[in-house]
């Protein structure tokens, strides 16, 4: 199952207007080429991973070097684990921080 989800919204920080587009591709590869044309003038990344699925960790690298190639050098780059209350965990924290 190919899930693609996007969402825009506007939101004033400190009396600026920022312009939000969150994409969730659940990491797969159809949306890879589509989703490169939208994180390239990007400010900032979130990657996430889910702690109980070791394919979408091992997945971070690629994705990671993907953003390297087309974001801003400067782009804040977010690492996010999800599902963290589901058993059993089986990235650990060790694995996290040497990615990270």
């Amino acid at each position: 199952m190919y899930i693609h989800i996007q969402k825009f919204k506007t939101i004033s920080i400190k009396e600026k207007k920022v312009k939000l587009q969150i994409w969730d591709t659940a990491g797969t590869e159809k949306f890879r080429t589509i989703t490169s044309a939208y994180y390239k003038g990007a400010d900032a990344i979130l990657i996430c991973f889910t702690y109980s699925d070791a394919e979408s960790f091992k997945a971070l690298g690629s994705w990671l070097d993907e953003v390297n190639k087309q974001c801003n050098p400067d782009a804040l780059k977010i690492l996010v684990g999800t599902k963290f209350d589901l058993e059993p965990k089986i990235v650990t924290t060790e694995e996290i921080n040497n990615f990270a």
